[in-house]
């Protein structure tokens, strides 16, 4: 995962989105907010806003249009990341909507935790009852990283040895520790194979590249390994490589010979 590079909407999006706020939190009642921002977002179309929506948020992903939580599958659903009936006031909020493929957005669903001191409790679950009366959220932290407002790579670290993620601060009383924990299980970043073995084969595909440019030091060739870097899945591995290659015998020798790509 990754921090997403915000890109504006036109001021027309933005008055229409803002217009849609507006026809949910005029109502007083919790739970008709809920119905209503459902109602709205079940109506969308193919309309002007929602292919700028599409657009926009295809060209923050990372990749060739990757999926913003796993990057590995093709983005093309637009996904809350606060899902909208517990927080119906932010279902067209510019800031909480992600562009994620179907195995991430179906699963995670309306999911979602918080965490309230102390720390070493865990989480609270927030995830609506089927068929109970919708509620306000209590107050709290979001225990789902917000890839909008921080950076992923402060929270989790890539095990090469493993592929696996793993919450940089192993203390339990920590926030750090929760919103990775967190993070990592609830998109099941650890727990589906094929993104295990993306990354292995993205890191493969990183380190062979690297070493051809090496053999092959001239214009053409940065542009060629410049753009493979842009458009490849699993950008993660990548950034990894770069933050881990001093402790990777692997990895050490090369960026030595190129310093330049830490840049990349």
């Amino acid at each position: 995962m990754l921090a997403i590079s915000y890109k504006n909407l036109s001021d027309w999006a933005t008055t229409e989105l803002d217009a849609h706020t507006t026809a949910i939190t005029q109502l007083q009642d919790f739970p008709n907010q809920v119905v209503k921002a459902k109602g709205l977002w079940d109506a969308k179309r193919p309309t002007k806003l929602f292919e700028e929506l599409k657009a926009t948020l295809a060209r923050m992903c990372s990749g060739n249009q990757r999926c913003m939580y796993c990057e590995d599958s093709f983005a093309d659903e637009i996904e809350h990341r606060r899902p909208k009936n517990i927080y119906p006031h932010q279902t067209f909020d510019w800031d909480n909507l992600l562009y994620a493929c179907g195995p991430c957005n179906s699963p995670k669903g309306n999911q979602f935790a918080i965490l309230s001191p102390p720390f070493s409790s865990g989480l609270s679950d927030i995830t609506p009852k089927r068929g109970t009366v919708p509620i306000p959220p209590p107050p709290g932290l979001d225990a789902l990283i917000d890839q909008r407002a921080e950076n992923p790579l402060d929270l989790i670290w890539l095990d090469f040895n493993t592929f696996r993620f793993t919450p940089t601060n192993p203390n339990h009383d920590s926030i750090e520790y929760w919103k990775a924990e967190y993070t990592i299980k609830l998109l099941r970043l650890n727990d589906r194979q094929t993104l295990v073995r993306g990354r292995e084969h993205a890191y493969h595909s990183f380190r062979n590249g690297l070493s051809d440019y090496l053999r092959n030091l001239n214009p053409n060739r940065q542009v060629e390994f410049r753009q493979f870097l842009k458009e490849a899945p699993h950008k993660t591995v990548w950034e990894e490589m770069k933050r881990q290659h001093k402790d990777i015998d692997d990895l050490r020798d090369l960026f030595q010979q190129a310093p330049e790509v830490l840049a990349w």
